[in-house]
C-alpha cells in the first residue's frame, strides 16, 4: 500500500511526459462521483471553485482572498507612522557633537623612546659551536 501512495503523491511529476496515472475507485464511488459532477458544474457556474475528492464535493475559497489572508498573517506587525519631527530638533542634535581630543604626542612619544633589548645574562656552555657561548 505504501508504494501506491508514493506513486499517487508524485503523479504531478508525470505531467510533462506522455504518461499519466488515474486513480482507481470502486464502482459505487464511481457512480457517486458521476452524480456529484453535476453539482460541481452548478457550483462552478455560480463562480465558486469546487472539486470532487473521493466521494465528496469540496468548495474552495477564492484564491485571491486566500493569498491576501496569507500575506496579512505573515506580517509581523503593522508599522505605525512616526510622529512629525521639527527641524529645530535635528539642528540641536548636530550642534551637540562630542568634543574630539587629538592625540598629538602619541607618535612623538613612541619615536623618542629608544628600544631596549635585554639579553639573558646567563652564559650557555652546553654546545661548543654555539655562538652564544663564550669559551
Amino acid at each position: 500500500m505504501g508504494l501506491k501512495i508514493k506513486i499517487q503523491k508524485n503523479k504531478k511529476k508525470l505531467i510533462p511526459t506522455p504518461y499519466y496515472i488515474k486513480e482507481d475507485f470502486p464502482p459505487e464511488i464511481l457512480s457517486k462521483r458521476k452524480e456529484l459532477q453535476m453539482e460541481v458544474n452548478k457550483e462552478r457556474e455560480q463562480g465558486k471553485l469546487a472539486i470532487i475528492k473521493y466521494d465528496k464535493i469540496v468548495i474552495l475559497k477564492n484564491r485571491n482572498q486566500q493569498a491576501e489572508k496569507q500575506i496579512m498573517d505573515k506580517k509581523k506587525r503593522v508599522l505605525s507612522e512616526s510622529p512629525e519631527t521639527s527641524q529645530s530638533d535635528c539642528e540641536n542634535n548636530k550642534d551637540k557633537q562630542p568634543i574630539k581630543i587629538n592625540k598629538t604626542n602619541s607618535m612623538d612619544n613612541f619615536l623618542l623612546k629608544k628600544p631596549t633589548l635585554q639579553f639573558p645574562s646567563k652564559k650557555f656552555t652546553s654546545h661548543p659551536h654555539d655562538p652564544r657561548t663564550t669559551q
